[in-house]
């Protein structure tokens, strides 16, 4: 959560982006601000199989 904004973030071997807003190109800058708040964290494992879900 972002100022009570729910937000996806994707992290894929160590690059993170927004999948609600646009990434800043910098890889060195903290794709979420400090003020944000962690509720849930999905981790998937690959590689995918749809035939699996």
């Amino acid at each position: 959560m972002v100022d009570e904004n729910e937000v996806e973030v994707l992290i894929f071997k160590g690059f993170s982006s927004y999948l609600s807003y646009g990434t800043s190109p910098d890889p060195s800058r903290s794709v979420l601000p400090a003020r944000a708040v962690i509720k849930r964290i999905d981790i998937v494992k690959g590689p995918f199989n749809p035939l699996q879900c």
